[in-house]
């Protein structure tokens, strides 16, 4: 039962690193593809077309506009006939004078931004148009880190079981060694390595289980995404190996400490 609560452990450990890179993907495509995108606050006013320019000199002296497009009034109407085309014949007999003349307006924080056109005549109507998702992304950052952390304490879980069971099985060359005055480092290295073996090889299967969950995402939902660069998932498996190792030497030091002498 011991073995297989191990084995368990470290399916845990493949499992959770998968689900870690697929939200880190998910995470990263939403947020060079939607979030940065979309990033800022929208606003559209509609305006005077007698107060154009003084709506320009407005908008130049305010330092949260980041970006902003006026429409005339016959991009206005083509817009209209662009988005009802079945109402192109009744829309072409209407002057341009039945259109507004509009604003859309890229701004740092679009609450701010609409008190500041409380009280100027030439604004007839503003509206807020979009706010960047913030909370999406701060769900997907937060899913990542959670699945972080899980893959962390399932490292520290496994090699905290594999380091008891070893020292069970050694206790007394450790117990010798230790009383002739052996460095430790001799008998952490014997150790070291096989476990380091097994972080790579669960680290690899971590990847390639990330790559399935990827390519099915895509298939399912007709997206296409850029995939993990090789370099983060070789940072994941150098990261997964030195983190082992910290993990490992710890656990060791602290359970050689305990080894009475001879």
């Amino acid at each position: 039962m011991r073995y297989l609560g191990e084995i368990g452990l470290q399916l845990a450990f493949v499992v959770l690193g998968a689900l870690f890179l697929a939200s880190f993907w998910i995470f990263s495509n939403v947020d060079s593809s939607l979030v940065q995108e979309f990033k800022n606050d929208r606003v559209s006013v509609i305006l005077n077309p007698d107060y154009v320019d003084d709506f320009k000199s407005f908008v130049r002296s305010r330092d949260d506009v980041i970006k902003y497009e006026i429409q005339d009034r016959e991009a206005n109407k083509n817009s209209l006939r662009k988005l009802y085309p079945e109402l192109g014949s009744v829309l072409e007999q209407l002057e341009e004078s039945f259109f507004p003349v509009s604003v859309n307006l890229q701004v740092k924080d679009a609450p701010t931004f609409l008190k500041g056109l409380e009280g100027i005549p030439e604004v007839s109507a503003a509206q807020i148009v979009h706010r960047p998702p913030v909370k999406l992304k701060q769900f997907l950052s937060g899913s990542s880190a959670l699945f972080l952390s899980l893959w962390v304490l399932a490292l520290v879980v496994v090699l905290y079981f594999q380091m008891e069971r070893l020292a069970q099985l050694q206790m007394d060359r450790w117990s010798l060694m230790k009383m002739l005055g052996a460095p430790s480092m001799k008998l952490f290295l014997p150790i070291c390595y096989p476990q380091l073996a097994r972080i790579i090889l669960a680290s690899g299967l971590a990847v390639f289980l990330s790559a399935i969950f990827a390519s099915e995402f895509e298939s399912v939902f007709l997206w296409q995404w850029e995939p993990l660069s090789w370099f983060i998932n070789s940072l994941f498996v150098v990261g997964s190996s030195l983190i082992g190792v910290a993990v490992c030497f710890v656990l060791f030091k602290l359970r050689y400490r305990e080894v009475a002498l001879g």
